[in-house]
């Protein structure tokens, strides 16, 4: 239940210096990742605390769908924090929340030169309203917008950054449903719209970049009331950039499998463990694993 993390896209050069440039963004991976359940709504009143961690491992560079021929590495641990409010509102459950992200980035290899970063990243706001909650036939639909915003550590002379330096919005639909007793259903959608970057590099470019799209699905089995497996795969594509108005032909189209499980130690607490690999990049790092393991405890 409530689990979305989040995370960007990033631009490829052909210079070293505008490469590192492009790496500085990808490390955030795509703006509004869930995880299984995420649209399942709790009662009124109830207040969620959540704690992330997530360990990311890239080995591989792509451009146009082909790997670069470099021993490319760039790892990244990130914590975050979340509390959600339940509430009513005109008769519809609706969750404000925040996220506040934390961590650091390291080039290893070939890619040791872009050094290592750290500290708090992008802070995010949203809030999902569900506009159809039926918990009796397990059936659940929602819309939530995300506001990004720029307070994370950024130097446009690093080669590696937590920050973007920039505004972004998405907008992303879930819905969730019983197909049986034991199996159920997500499926979840968004657009992501990107604000300007006017401090781009170490030449303080204008980075701009075109809308990305995503669509995510799992099936989860609950073997038990407390304990369920889960399968999913995620596609996302779209988010051409542009430095000082020159495209950069480097739109995504990045798919990946997802699998893990969660357990309700108690009926209030949760821990969720994903794990997820990249099985298609056009452009950008190739994620060759992905370990997401999440605390939740309901009050």
């Amino acid at each position: 239940m409530l689990g979305r993390s989040r995370n960007h896209s990033g631009v490829w050069q052909t210079t070293l210096a505008a490469g590192a440039a492009w790496a500085m963004l990808s490390m955030h991976a795509h703006a509004a990742d869930v995880l299984p359940g995420a649209y399942t709504a709790l009662p009124a009143d109830k207040n969620v605390f959540q704690l992330f961690y997530t360990h990311t491992e890239r080995n591989k560079q792509y451009v146009d769908g082909h790997s670069r021929p470099i021993a490319a590495r760039v790892d990244s641990d990130i914590f975050q924090l979340r509390y959600h409010h339940f509430m009513e509102m005109g008769g519809y459950i609706v969750n404000p929340n925040i996220i506040i992200p934390y961590g650091q980035l390291e080039g290893k290899r070939d890619l040791s030169a872009f050094g290592k970063s750290e500290g708090l990243g992008d802070v995010v706001l949203n809030a999902t309203i569900w506009l159809h909650n039926d918990p009796k036939a397990r059936t659940y639909f929602g819309i939530t917008p995300y506001l990004f915003l720029p307070t994370g550590e950024y130097d446009n002379k690093e080669r590696l950054n937590l920050g973007e330096n920039r505004w972004k919005f998405a907008l992303q639909g879930g819905y969730t449903t019983a197909i049986s007793d034991n199996i159920l259903f997500d499926l979840t959608g968004d657009v992501t719209v990107y604000g300007k970057n006017n401090d781009f590099g170490a030449a303080s470019a204008k980075l701009e970049q075109d809308e990305s799209y995503q669509v995510q699905t799992y099936l989860r089995y609950k073997f038990s009331p407390s304990f369920e497996a889960n399968i999913g795969l995620s596609h996302v594509w779209g988010g051409e950039t542009e430095i000082n108005g020159v495209k950069q032909r480097n739109e995504l189209r990045t798919t990946k499998y997802l699998v893990g499980a969660a357990y309700f130690f108690r009926p209030t607490t949760q821990l969720l463990a994903l794990f997820s690999r990249d099985t298609a990049v056009e452009n950008g790092l190739k994620e060759s694993g992905k370990l997401v393991v999440r605390f939740t405890q309901v009050f």
